[in-house]
């Protein structure tokens, strides 16, 4: 995978909030683990040495040291080559790109249709629990001189 070029100009969170669904889409098409795919998406949005304005340390050093722009671009060019070869080396051998299962097919048998009512997640009170807790209710109320119907 081709590492973006956005890392230079945005941060690398927005970077990679950008380019993740366009990985996960690029992984869902052969059918193979997006892991590796994310895991390059990671490595790639955190590479910015190629430019002062790539992260906030290389702007601190650009301003406090003096640097010229072609100072970044001599030095962080290769290194964010160096960095991606590494990064497709590692990511190739340690997280494989194996197929995705297929999802299970329905079953033939017919399901009970759901209501969506909420008070089905809620949990169910018995009668006599119902009962206790009224109980307590009352108990509390005249103790703090509340009075409920």
């Amino acid at each position: 995978m081709r590492r973006p070029r956005c890392s230079e100009l945005l941060s690398n969170a927005t970077v990679a909030v950008l380019v993740t669904p366009i990985a996960v889409a690029l992984a869902e098409s052969p059918g193979v683990s997006p892991r590796p795919f994310l895991i390059a998406v990671m490595m790639a949005a955190s590479l910015a040495f190629a430019t002062p304005f790539g992260y906030q340390t290389n702007v601190i050093v650009y301003q406090m040291g003096g640097y010229r722009h072609m100072d970044f671009v001599r030095v962080g060019v290769p290194l964010n080559l160096l960095t991606f070869a590494v990064a497709i080396v590692a990511i190739t051998p340690f997280i494989p790109f194996r197929a995705r299962l297929a999802e299970p097919a329905p079953s033939p048998v017919a399901q009970p249709a759901r209501r969506s009512n909420q008070s089905q997640c809620l949990p169910r009170i018995s009668s006599a629990a119902s009962d206790s807790l009224e109980k307590r209710r009352r108990r509390r109320a005249s103790r703090s001189g509340v009075h409920r119907p």
